[in-house]
């Protein structure tokens, strides 16, 4: 039993593997689609929201609540279905489209990570984001109340309904009322109870918000609007109030509220929609974020042909939004609409851009309410795309039977209805739909408009009918090239329309190049302007500064080029070539460029004192242009260097001292006033110097803790002159002596101490804060004390007679030390009185010194008005007044003695240079600009009565300037320091930093001021200002002040009647007659209050002053303001035209608008200026009055115009000038600012004579050649004319079509109809002229012979051997050809027996341009440029470009030549080329299953790319398939035909951006293959045209193996044949490979997702490449890898000599491994002709050899540099021997003539080479000798002492 069961067991463990098997085979099977489910259950669900209205009650199943945020994922369509769902099942996700196009709605909480892991598989990932619905009723300025707030009326007929007839509803609905088409209504639901859709067809829609079948209700009632306007009827009447009653309405709800929409629904929608085959789309919706998500879901609603229409947006009178685009309206395919009112105009909120279409009422409409059953009127673009829905929805439903209609077709059905003209506010017009049914049937084409001009070729496709283009029929696909008039004429369901339209594709060319100080433009073609003004090719532009060049094609197309000139050199101020000065001199640089002064670069201003000639070298900014000036100082100052920096110095002028010492060293040295350059002595100290003073005989050196008192009088003797030190009882931060006492400074305490007592100092005053300055004034015995650190108002006192301490506190804050003098007290920034008064302010540095009336700073020397005397140069650090001299030491250490005042120079300063500005130079009639000296910063700037002051930084001077060239006029010292300037127009007045004054330019008068201001203006001695942050007025002289408002006040601006003030958030408006508040307004402004009448602007906006009502905004900062012109941030604002007139950025604080309109601007150190030179608004463009635009004008027209400067045809001209010249002209008149106005004419001159052109030839015995009429002059009309002969060698129709009969001469003549003019030509008929008995056709008008494609010159020779004489071919050249292919251009003559040429034809072969005879991609280009520009070819090229022989040349003949290529490839007749190379960028590695992208490149030898290709692609289409094609920055045409089988025919041109990549295809790797399977693709047939001829490339092949991933793989190159060390981490390489190996080998590892191409590799000898290797990360990061290869050949590293001559004779004994050769000549040998070769042609030879050998030794070095910059320098050691030392068996070089070869020293050393050896020899002989003989003595004098011991 035990053994049966054991059996049983057995049985069933073999056979269970089986039994399971089957089971799972008899099972019912999951699809393979992991998604399976999901798909169906949306085809269920699309089924029932196509159904009827019942509704379900479950939706689709949501899931579980969703955690992390929501992002919108499209998975790449290779990625297998598989992988899709192991990406997307760790996570909460739903499909948003059926599976097929992976797009799914996924939650994730590490965004970052998934988009990471799945980089290489992503076509994009986005966050869907809820965003604000804006255009869903929601406009604030319409008439009705917001939906949420108007009563509903239950009768339509209440309203107007405009609409309606406006639209021209009811004469649509008699041709269709939209039965049968299907229109979805993406919005916030519908109100299907309503009864105005009682006879509606609605299906049950779909919820996208809630994800179930069915949409019954509207929260919102937005959508039921919508959908009223496109199906609802009034129940029971036969009128309507939507425009498409019959349509079916799907309703698709994308929001519950109607505001809030996520992007994830919209797509949904937009799905759902076009898998449910609906026709047209609504989405009255919108927001201003694009999203690549949607406009991918409207592309897949476009493909499936759906119309999609939406709201262009309410926002078009919104400050932010306005002009922007709004999606999904502005998506490609999009009709966006903007609304229009009943006024015909289109509403104030309807968004404006380039993306509208159309408009429609949106205002004031009819619509259906939800939720009431009655009506509402509302406003907005979503009901206006309503109705363009309804139109479309018409538009789909009268489609003949078969036809569609897509969102293109219906745009470009708009276009045709209402014009073809557009503009961005109301797109192509108003809607209407009786007009646009009109055409909805007829025939459609994209790709051109009527009256339209392309710049690029355009694509005509159409779906229905024929079209004919210029007469010739063309297919759908058909693109245009050639340059001109089109008419294209389509035809269809027996409706025509003609569409014409215009090509200029030719590309505007021009050259820009730089000269020796000017540059130029050339140009060929098209009309330019530079600057705003017309301008000629060639023309120097020599102005400095930013251009605009403009060339404008003859069709309107437009290039602009902005560059830099810098050609002006600076201009130096203050010094003149030549000139000669007494006394030191201020240079000055103003503008760009640079200066050298005695060879040290010029940085700023700069004080020349050193006496001699000075030479200053200018350059411009450019480098090209220079200019040296000289001038002469003999001053009388005398400087001495003393070399130590931070020298300080005591004068003694009584004892004709001068002594120096450095702070911190313990020494002092003593130097004689009459010779500073000399040391008399060096007194060592106890301690370094702190200060010092003179007192009597004595000179005391003050110390820490002490001072030591000299004898001033034994100081320059040898005598001791030290009397002693004495201590002092505290630390001394400064001393003075008064009155035979020592008073000093120590910490907050001042001391006085007994002189030359060693007892105890007395305490005389402590302050409560530092004082670390003392000065003491002699006239009242009065010490002062202070901090010279800070700024401070309280000064201490000492009153030195009576014994007390007091105080002083000046009316300004002082800087720096103190110093006392006659009653008043001197500082660094000012001088007050004892009293603390303020006197004079001024910033010129630190006080050094007062002297008298002036006062020394480190800046220059000041007089007692603040008048600047002079000017000292930088690092001044002290100034020694005496009284005959003064002396400056400088931080440097140098030291100047100078004559109190020598001529103009005061103190030893130069005398200032007062121009500050370097002239303003003209850069066009309106335009100037100057720059400042290069020290200089603008402060303040105003004008009045054509003046112009200024204010500069750091300076207390007023610079006026005159109004017409801002020439320097006058400068005004102010008393203190200046900060504003303010104009009334009348006056000027200045205020001051910290001063209570106004200063009254005009009277010369200060005004003391009741309070300080910030800001103020003046208007008839009113002073209205901001005094500590509020508002006040006052009038000059007047103490009393009213303050106006309360505190916060920053800016002010009084218009008329009104101050207005802005501060703390806000601006106010005050009434000047009692300053109550009439108006207030919050706003944040930044920019200044400019007021103009009664209008004040505050930042971009303009208000009326006295109530603060918004007038109008100027769209940038309010700058300056006159009359009705306006200056802003961006530019010229026109206050009647309420728009900018000019742009112009500006960017500056300093601007200048005068009352006649001239604008200036500071900007840094450059003022510019743009000049109102014709009166009147500059704001308002010049007016031209004759001619008129488009005006015609028989013989002569008068130019008359004004506001401007005339131009007529690019030349100026004036108003008044008569024109005569027949032909088009162009009249441009351009005013300031760039404004300018344009007249177009033409004149048609009267005819004065005739011509005949085609005459004056012969031709042959049955030839023919027609003659026609030209009138002159040029552009006369033409008249009729005929023809008659006087001989009947030839017959002549009237038309002038002469046909030869018989050998003769005959005279034409030509005869207008009314017999004024005549004219005549000869016509001969020879047999000495060319005939043949060929297939070929001769043209006697073109003088040429047409043969075929592929004649040989052996087949047309012998066709032409009747002819009476000696035919010969020849080539452009003018070589005879007797064989091979005929091209076009070659040259057919006809010779007889004198040699004399008596016929010439010239050859075209009808589809040759090249003159190659082939038909090839090179004349596949050169007919695409003949196309686009016919000048630049020859008449024989002309008509070779008539491929299909139909007598005219059009993209027909292109299309034509284009097939042939397609079907034949690449001739093999074609010549190869080395310079030429076609080759496939493949990745190194191809993996299983994968996508690959493999690129054709094209390029020529200097790696530039070719202009056009034509290729071959080969593959196996078992291993690969193809799966796209894509063109590169050029146009691709391609033959897909053999895709299948492994083959396809690229054709590309027209390359546009960089790099030599033309096409790009994309293939997938069967899933089947194996591991180490080897992949081949095959570049085959590949020929190129460049420089106007074709050459054909070797054929390319390329293998790679195929892997499969292991998840190990990293990116590295390596490289076999070439030691290259790699590290991803280095982008660039220099690599030296080997001259025997041919190509850099380099191999490539990186990971599936990656990948990695490598460029050309082979290097051909001797020469260098850039070899480029890419690599792409998962993420798509690129990386580019730079190998720089030399395949390095021996010559190039050969720096050896192949010999060297002497006189011409070989050098004996020469190696060129051998570097050194020594040589004795006899004395009459002065020179050795000294000539050497190199061994490399690649290699150079510079020889050094004098030109005549000295006696004794010379040495000649011959230097050899190889190619690659390796060097061997040989050495010839030369003795010529003097007379006197001459032997006779000296060996020496022959002279010149002599036969005898030179002879190297290096094989017979003798002499000169002889003598240093033996002397050697001797050396080591003796020295050997030596060491012997010591060696031996210390040997026996040990041996001796070991015997010793």
């Amino acid at each position: 039993m035990k053994r049966r069961l054991l059996s049983f067991f057995l049985i069933l463990t073999m056979l269970l593997p089986a039994l399971v098997s089957g089971a799972l085979l008899l099972a019912p099977r999951e699809a393979s689609n992991p998604f399976a489910a999901a798909d169906r259950a949306r085809e269920e669900a699309l089924e029932e929201s196509l159904g009827s209205a019942s509704l379900s009650s479950d939706g689709l199943p949501d899931g579980e609540c969703a955690a992390g945020e929501g992002y919108i994922v499209r998975f790449a369509s290779a990625m297998p279905l598989s992988e899709v769902y192991a990406a997307v099942e760790p996570f909460a996700y739903s499909l948003l489209s059926g599976s097929e196009n992976r797009l799914f709605l996924l939650y994730l909480n590490d965004a970052e990570a998934f988009s990471q892991r799945y980089a290489d598989k992503l076509l994009y990932m986005e966050k869907d984001v809820p965003r604000t619905v804006r255009t869903t009723g929601d406009v604030s300025d319409a008439d009705s109340l917001p939906p949420s707030e108007e009563p509903s009326v239950p009768d339509a007929e209440a309203f107007t309904r405009w609409e309606l007839a406006e639209l021209g509803v009811y004469d649509a609905l008699s041709v269709t009322d939209g039965s049968g088409v299907t229109v979805a209504v993406l919005d916030s639901g519908i109100d299907r109870a309503h009864s105005a859709f009682a006879d509606a067809d609605i299906a049950a829609g779909y919820d996208a918000v809630a994800h179930r079948p069915g949409v019954d209700g509207d929260a919102s009632g937005h959508g039921t609007k919508v959908a009223g306007i496109l199906a609802a009827r009034f129940s029971g009447a036969e009128e309507t109030l939507g425009a498409a009653p019959g349509v079916t309405l799907y309703p698709i709800k994308v929001s519950e509220d109607g505001q809030t929409l996520y992007t994830s629904s919209l797509i949904y929608a937009l799905h759902l929609a076009a898998d449910a085959g609906v026709d047209v789309i609504n989405m009255s919706l919108g927001g201003y974020s694009r999203s690549e998500a949607e406009a991918d879901a409207v592309e897949y609603a476009h493909r499936r042909g759906c119309i999609l229409v939406a709201a262009a947006g309410n926002e078009g009178g919104d400050e932010t939004y306005a002009g922007r685009y709004s999606y999904p309206a502005s998506y490609d395919h999009v009709i966006s609409v903007g609304a229009y009112g009943q006024d015909g105009l289109i509403c104030g909120f309807s968004q404006h851009n380039d993306a509208l279409d159309v408009v429609a009422p949106g205002e004031a409409l009819t619509l259906v309410a939800a939720g009431s059953d009655g009506y509402v009127t509302d406003a907005g673009t979503s009901f206006a795309c309503a109705y363009v829905s309804a139109a479309a929805a018409l538009c789909r439903a009268v489609q003949p039977d078969g036809q569609s209609l897509d969102g293109d077709e219906l745009a470009k059905l708009l276009e045709y209805a209402l014009g073809s003209a557009r503009d961005d506010d109301y797109g192509h017009g108003k809607l209407s739909l009786p007009e646009l049914l009109a055409v909805a049937d007829g025939p459609v084409a994209l790709g051109v408009s009527d009256g339209a001009t392309y710049f690029s070729s355009v694509t005509i496709t159409f779906r229905r009918g024929t079209a004919v283009l210029d007469g010739e029929p063309i297919a759908s696909g058909h693109t245009v090239y050639k340059s001109g008039a089109h008419s294209l004429t389509l035809t269809a369901g027996g409706k025509t329309r003609t569409i014409a339209f215009t090509m200029d594709t030719a590309a505007l060319g021009y050259t820009y190049k730089e000269y020796d100080g000017y540059a130029a433009i050339t140009f060929s073609r098209g009309t330019a302007t530079l600057d705003g003004f017309p301008y000629l090719s060639g023309e120097p532009i020599t102005a400095d500064g930013s251009h605009i060049f403009l060339l404008t094609g003859p069709s309107g197309n437009s290039t602009e080029y902005r560059f830099e000139t810098g050609f002006s050199l600076p201009t130096v101020l203050g010094v003149a070539d030549g000139g000669v000065y007494d006394h030191p001199v201020q240079l000055r640089l103003a503008g760009a460029g640079s200066a050298v002064l005695d060879g040290a670069a010029l940085a700023g201003e700069t004080v020349v004192t050193a006496a001699g000639t000075h030479t200053l070298v200018l350059r411009s900014a450019d480098g090209k242009r220079s200019e040296t000036i000289s001038f002469t100082l003999k001053t009388s100052v005398a400087e001495t260097d003393l070399k130590y920096t931070g020298l300080r110095a005591i004068l003694d002028e009584t004892h004709g001292t001068f002594l120096t010492y450095l702070e911190g060293v313990s020494s002092i040295r003593i130097h004689s006033t009459g010779d500073l350059s000399a040391v008399k002595r060096s007194i060592l100290l106890p301690a370094p110097v702190k200060t010092w003073a003179l007192e009597g005989s004595w000179l005391l050196l003050f110390h820490e803790d002490s001072y030591t008192v000299l004898d001033r009088a034994k100081l320059l003797s040898k005598q001791e002159a030290k009397v002693g030190t004495f201590p002092l009882t505290a630390g001394v931060d400064d001393a003075v002596v008064y009155g035979g006492k020592i008073y000093y400074l120590s910490l907050n305490r001042l001391f006085c101490a007994e002189l030359l007592q060693e007892g105890a100092s007395a305490l005389l005053l402590e302050t409560g804060s530092r004082v670390d300055c003392l000065s003491a004034d002699a006239s009242t015995g009065m010490l002062y004390l202070c901090d010279s650190l800070r700024s401070k108002t309280h000064i201490y006192t000492y009153d030195t007679a009576a014994g007390t301490p007091g105080e002083c506190r000046t009316a300004q804050p002082a800087a720096g030390r103190v110093t006392a003098l006659d009653g008043k007290l001197f500082f660094d920034n000012g001088v007050f009185t004892a009293d603390g008064e303020c006197l004079r302010m001024l910033r010129a540095g630190k006080l050094l010194a007062v002297s008298g009336e002036y006062r020394l700073y480190t800046a220059g020397v000041f007089a007692a008005d603040n008048t600047m005397a002079g000017v000292y140069g930088r690092g001044l650090a002290q100034a020694l007044v005496g009284s005959e001299a003064v002396y400056l030491v400088y931080e440097d250490g140098r030291v100047a003695a100078s004559p109190l005042q020598s001529g103009a120079s005061h103190f030893g300063s130069a005398p200032p240079t007062e121009a500050v500005f370097g002239g303003l130079n003209e850069n066009n009639v309106y335009t100037y600009a100057g720059s400042f000296v290069n020290d200089v910063r603008p402060a303040a700037f105003a004008a009045v009565n054509d003046s112009f002051y200024l204010l500069l930084e750091n300076d207390n001077r007023l610079y006026r300037f005159s109004g017409s060239d801002f020439e320097l006029v006058d400068v005004t010292a102010l008393h203190f320091i200046p900060s504003l300037l303010r104009s009334d127009g009348k006056s000027l007045y200045v205020a001051f930093d910290g001063a209570d004054l106004l200063y009254d330019v005009s009277a010369g008068r200060y005004w003391s001021l009741p309070v300080p201001l910030d800001d103020f203006l003046v208007d008839g001695g009113q002073v209205y200002g901001i005094s500590g942050g509020r508002a006040c007025t006052f009038r000059l002289g007047d103490g009393a002040v009213r303050w106006v408002g309360g505190e916060g006040a920053v800016r002010l601006a009084l218009a008329e009647g009104t101050l207005c003030v802005y501060g703390s958030g806000e601006l106010l408006a005050y009434s000047t007659a009692d300053f109550a508040c009439t108006a207030r307004r919050p706003m944040q402004l930044e920019t200044p209050l400019v007021a103009s009448g009664a209008f004040v602007a505050a930042g971009h906006k303009v208000y009326r002053a006295s109530d603060l009502a918004l007038q109008f905004d100027c769209g940038s900062g309010v700058l300056a303001w006159q009359g009705d012109s306006i200056i802003c941030a961006a530019g010229l604002y026109s206050v009647r035209e309420k728009k900018l007139a000019a742009s112009y950025s500006i960017d500056s604080s300093f601007v200048l608008f005068t009352e006649g309109q001239d604008f200036y601007e500071l900007s840094g150190a450059t003022l510019y200026s743009i000049r109102n030179l014709h009166g009147g608004e500059v704001s308002e463009a010049p007016v031209i009055e004759s001619p008129a635009t488009g005006g015609v004008y028989a013989d002569r027209v008068a130019l008359r115009y004004h506001g401007g400067t005339g131009y007529l045809d690019s030349k100026a001209t004036h108003s008044g000038a008569l024109v005569s010249a027949g032909g088009a002209h162009t009249l441009l008149v351009v005013g300031a600012w760039g404004l300018s106005a344009r007249a177009d004419f033409t004149v048609t001159p009267a005819l004065t004579h005739i011509t005949i052109r085609g005459g004056d030839k012969a031709i042959e015995q049955g030839g023919s050649v027609t003659l026609s009429a030209v009138y002159h002059p040029d552009g006369a009309s033409p008249v009729p004319v005929t023809f008659t002969s006087d001989s009947d060698c030839i017959t002549v129709t009237t038309a002038g079509r002469v046909t030869g009969v018989s050998p003769g001469r005959a005279v034409i003549t030509a005869r207008t109809a009314d017999g004024r003019h005549t004219a005549t030509c000869y016509i001969e008929v020879s047999e000495n002229m060319l005939v043949h008995s060929g297939d070929y056709t001769v043209d006697r008008d073109t003088e040429t012979v047409l043969v075929p494609c592929g004649t040989t010159a052996e087949a047309l020779l012998p066709a032409f051997r009747n002819s009476n004489g000696t035919v010969r071919l020849e080539d452009a050249s003018g070589a005879a050809v007797a064989s091979g292919t005929v091209g076009t251009g070659m040259q057919l003559l006809l010779v007889n027996g004198f040699g004399e040429e008596t016929d010439r034809l010239t050859v075209v072969v009808p589809g040759d341009l090249d003159g190659d005879g082939l038909h090839t991609v090179g004349d596949y280009v050169q007919t695409i440029r003949l196309l686009e520009l016919p000048d630049d070819f020859t008449a024989a090229q002309l008509l070779a470009a008539d491929y299909n022989e139909n007598g005219h040349v059009s993209d027909n003949d292109l299309r034509a030549l284009r097939d042939e290529l397609f079907r034949g490839g690449t001739d093999g007749r074609v010549a190869e080329s080395r310079d030429f190379l076609a080759l496939l960028n493949v990745p190194e590695i191809f993996y299983v299953g994968d996508t690959v992208t493999v690129m054709l490149a094209a390029y020529l030898g200097d790696d530039s790319a070719v202009d056009g290709i034509l290729a071959d692609v080969r593959f196996d289409a078992r291993q690969l398939t193809l799966q796209s094609v894509s063109p590169l920055n050029c146009t691709l045409e391609s033959d897909l035909s053999l895709a299948a089988e492994g083959e396809v025919r690229l054709l590309s041109h027209s390359k546009t951006g960089g790099g030599t990549v033309f096409a790009v295809l994309t293939f997938k790797l069967a899933d089947d293959l194996e591991e180490g399977e080897q992949v081949g693709l095959v570049l085959t047939g590949a020929s190129a045209a460049y420089d106007g001829v074709c050459r054909r490339s070797p054929e390319r092949g390329y293998s790679r193996e195929v892997r499969r991933p292991t998840g190990d793989e990293s990116f590295a190159l390596r490289f076999p044949n070439a030691q290259v060390d790699f590290d991803p981490a280095v982008l660039s390489y220099d690599v030296l490979l080997p001259e025997d190996q041919p190509q850099l080998e380099i191999e490539a590892d990186y990971a599936q997702g990656e990948s990695v191409y490598i460029g050309e590799t082979t290097v051909e000898p001797g020469l260098r490449r850039t070899i480029s290797v890419i690599y792409t990360d998962k993420n798509g990061n690129m990386t580019v890898y730079t190998f720089r290869v030399w395949r390095r050949t021996a010559a190039q590293t050969d720096s050896s000599l192949a010999g060297i001559w002497l006189h011409g004779l070989p050098l004996k004994g020469f190696d060129k491994r051998t570097t050194a050769y020594a040589l004795t000549v006899g004395a009459e040998i002065e020179s050795l002709g000294l000539t050497a070769e190199p061994s490399s042609d690649e290699a150079t030879v510079a020889i050094d050899a004098p030109k005549t050998l000295a006696y004794g030794e010379n040495v000649l070095r011959i230097t050899v540099t190889a190619y690659d910059g390796s060097i061997t320098v040989y050495t010839l050691i030369v003795v010529r021997t003097p007379p006197e030392e001459e032997e006779s068996g000296a060996e020496s070089v022959p002279p010149a003539d002599s036969s005898a070869a030179a002879e190297s020293r290096t094989e017979e050393p003798a002499g000169f080479v002889l003598w240093p050896v033996v002397t050697a020899a001797v050396v080591i002989v003796v020295g050997a000798a030596v060491l012997l003989l010591l060696r031996r003595r210390r040997a026996k004098k040990r041996t001796e002492e070991e015997y010793d011991s």
